[in-house]
């Protein structure tokens, strides 16, 4: 009869819990058994949208709530998969492909603002750039959109770059008080994207601490408080951002901001280039 291994369980037992447990979850089977439950609620809201005559009529602000279930669904869907991203540039998986860089920047703003609970999305495709920075605009997000960006496109993993830069927006849209300023450029064939807030800032003693998962870092006020931790959540998503952008050939660094608030670079290759091995 075979025994279970009591050294080993023990040695479990004392292991850091959190970091032990996280190490052994196997991610594809995790995403394997969420996709389903999220398909199920992706299917019930198309039938439900499509099914109007059936099971409406429905009123303007129900089919609001419906349309917009649809879209997070999906999101959901999307952010699944996104996790897989993170194993995959580890291994060297990355799979390039030709984007119109302007149309990257403004497609992954939109896509993120979609995420909070007041924006409404509106299909970027029958839209001028201007029109979309007007869109923007209106929600608090102001975005300096170079003309170089206009004019080029970028050969490198799409899905991961805007997989990052959604991170950094989505981390600037929880700590803004009003306003988040995006700058985009290109110089000597590197995309540089910096995302800007107007919130609480970060003390640049605790720079380091910001790309560390679960770490908490204080803001510039003087007097440590509950109110003044700037990461209140586990800070996954800014260190799997940055780990992703190394492994591509880039990398998010984070500058000083004299106007306080936080201010998040991305650097990235124009074109991907495969390390040597």
């Amino acid at each position: 009869m075979k025994t279970r291994d009591k050294t080993c369980q023990y040695k479990d037992l004392e292991s850091d819990s959190s970091e032990y447990f996280f190490q052994n979850i196997d991610l594809e089977f995790l995403v394997h058994e969420l996709k389903d439950p999220l398909s199920v609620i992706e299917s019930n809201m198309r039938m439900l949208l499509k099914r109007a005559d059936k099971y409406g009529p429905y009123s303007p602000k129900l089919e609001k709530v419906l349309h917009r279930s649809l879209t997070n669904a999906v999101k959901a869907s999307e952010m699944l998969y996104g996790m897989l991203e993170i194993g995959r540039s580890e291994a060297g998986h990355i799979v390039p492909s030709e984007f119109r860089t302007d149309m990257l920047i403004l497609h992954t703003i939109n896509d993120t603002l979609e995420l909070t609970s007041d924006y409404s999305c509106r299909d970027l495709n029958g839209c001028t750039n201007d029109e979309a920075i007007q869109q923007f605009a209106a929600y608090g997000l102001v975005l300096d959109l170079s003309d170089s960006l206009e004019q080029t496109t970028i050969q490198h993993d799409v899905v991961k770059i805007r997989q990052i830069l959604g991170n950094l927006i989505k981390n600037a849209l929880q700590y803004r008080k009003k306003t988040i300023h995006i700058k985009t450029d290109i110089f000597e064939d590197i995309l540089v994207v910096d995302v800007m807030d107007d919130g609480p800032g970060i003390d640049p003693a605790h720079y380091d601490l910001i790309f560390k998962r679960y770490a908490r870092a204080r803001d510039r006020s003087s007097t440590p408080s509950p109110n003044n931790l700037i990461r209140k959540k586990h800070g996954l998503g800014l260190a799997a951002s940055q780990i992703m952008a190394r492994y591509m050939g880039g990398d998010i660094i984070i500058k000083t901001n004299d106007e306080c608030g936080a201010c998040f670079e991305l650097r990235m290759p124009m074109i991907y280039t495969q390390k040597e091995i």
